[in-house]
């Protein structure tokens, strides 16, 4: 590795880290202060849920909601020193909008922000499309029990952490994840239910591990740029990693043709995992297969 390539990889290592239709609740305590919301599910709503969140610099987790409601959201945050709320749903596109500020995340600042912290609850019964964008957060993105037709999680700066413990009861069309000069476990993604995961990693680390269900062969899209990929795969699930560079890491025991490797049991594998993208000094490992 270069010189140069070595001072940018030490450098990411260096930084791995209400109402329906009524006014939220507010508590005051100093220059802290609490707003929820929610909104009630009605007994026939099918209608798909585009939920967007926008946080930086606190604690962020979302669950699937124990009661019938579209979604609830409890904001902590403190009023000195970082954006004001933002909320809005639109019942005729169905499209919520919560957390601090809107649009692109900057980098985080401000003493005390990180004590901030917002929980978020979706409907279990409703198709949901969801897309976060997290700034110097530590994240927990339990995805359990929901419809999820597409995900984009956009991190940057943050210790985020996604799982599906279940199978997810939709097709999962669109699964992306992006992290950027922080750190990302995905766990249990096989049962997302999906035929193509993207994942675009910057100057950070991450760790996906395709346990749960299978049920289809999945694709890989990777593009990685200075850091690690760790990709962990139950026995018996066939790999092939192909990238635009040679991938130097294959274990011995696998075969090799130019850029292309596969694991032993490719071609008689039930399930195959096909990873394609490209990697620029980055460190790509596969365990298991």
């Amino acid at each position: 590795m270069r010189p140069g390539a070595k001072a940018l990889a030490g450098l990411a290592g260096a930084l791995l880290l209400a109402a329906a239709g009524c006014m939220p609740e507010e508590e005051s305590r100093g220059t802290w202060r609490t707003v929820s919301w929610s909104r009630p599910a009605a007994l026939a709503d099918t209608l798909p849920l585009s939920a967007n969140v926008t946080y930086k610099a606190g604690h962020f987790t979302i669950r699937a909601a124990s009661a019938p409601v579209l979604y609830t959201a409890n904001l902590t945050f403190d009023a000195d020193v970082q954006e004001q709320p933002s909320h809005s749903f639109d019942p005729d596109t169905r499209e919520l909008y919560v957390g601090l500020g809107r649009g692109s995340v900057n980098m985080p600042d401000g003493a005390g922000a990180s004590e901030g912290r917002l929980r978020l609850s979706l409907s279990r019964t409703v198709p949901l499309h969801l897309q976060t964008r997290l700034a110097g957060t530590a994240s927990d993105l339990d995805l359990t029990g929901m419809r999820l037709e597409r995900a984009q999680v956009m991190s940057s700066m943050s210790d985020v952490r996604v799982h599906m413990d279940e199978p997810n009861a939709a097709h999962g069309t669109v699964i992306r994840l992006d992290n950027r000069y922080g750190r990302m476990v995905a766990v249990r993604l096989a049962n997302a239910n999906a035929d193509t995961i993207t994942v675009n990693s910057d100057f950070g680390a991450v760790d996906l591990d395709f346990s749960g269900r299978w049920t289809r062969n999945v694709v890989l899209e990777l593009e990685a740029t200075v850091g690690d990929v760790k990709l962990r795969v139950p026995t018996g699930v066939g790999v092939e990693v192909q990238l635009e560079d040679r991938w130097g890491g294959a274990p011995d025991s696998w075969s090799r043709d130019g850029n292309r490797s596969v694991s032993p049991g490719w071609e008689g594998a039930q399930y195959r995992l096909s990873v394609r993208g490209r990697k620029t000094v980055a460190r790509l490992s596969v365990v298991g297969g």
